[in-house]
């Protein structure tokens, strides 16, 4: 759990705030005012200042205040992504909790994975996380990832399903089950060589 931070006396001083800023993804619609830098296909990465109990959203502005340039932002967002610890777990041990399955049930048949934060919120960027993605290897082997929302991704094995059958997955998924404002992308992805890519 991030320690939650009283922002007042903090923001406008870089070497105070540069322990929690960290990074988020979202999709295009989403990017006014915001620092971005393009990931792949519909997807940005947007950075915040992180309080725990809060958090505001970095503009060239607060930049300029900092007396920093978009580079040294991603650098240090990325330090401070890097030593989260992630929350990875089985999409059958995730409806065993919300009681949807029992625990006879939780055995992986799904082959998919939940990656987020500790706190499940804002958490879809870890995946980034090049330590979170080594953990899900070890677990699947080669998978495809699945943006279920802004807040997590999921992580299926290759070859578990087609392609078309994922890309119809997201959709739906984002169509009836995810608030329009927390839709990240109707794309499957996968890494090749350390990025992100949309599958086609």
């Amino acid at each position: 759990m991030k320690a939650e931070i009283n922002a007042n006396g903090y923001i406008e001083n870089y070497e105070k705030i540069k322990y929690v800023l960290t990074g988020e993804i979202t999709e295009r619609n989403n990017l006014e005012n915001r620092v971005r830098v393009h990931v792949c296909g519909d997807i940005y990465k947007v950075f915040i200042v992180d309080f725990g109990n809060s958090n505001i959203q970095i503009n060239e502005p607060l930049l300029n205040t900092w007396g920093i340039d978009k580079a040294t932002l991603y650098k240090v967002a990325e330090a401070n992504t890097e030593i989260e610890t992630p929350l990875i777990k089985t999409l059958e041990s995730e409806l065993t909790e919300l009681g949807k399955l029992t625990a006879d049930e939780d055995d992986n048949e799904s082959g998919m994975l939940i990656v987020t934060t500790q706190e499940k919120i804002m958490g879809a960027h870890v995946i980034l996380n090049p330590r979170a993605r080594m953990m899900v290897q070890r677990k699947l082997g080669d998978f495809y990832v699945l943006p279920s929302s802004i807040h997590e991704t999921l992580c299926i094995k290759k070859k578990k399903q087609t392609v078309d059958d994922l890309k119809w997955i997201v959709k739906d998924i984002n169509e009836t089950q995810v608030a329009p404002d927390e839709r990240l992308s109707n794309n499957v992805f996968e890494f090749v060589d350390g990025r992100l890519r949309v599958v086609r």
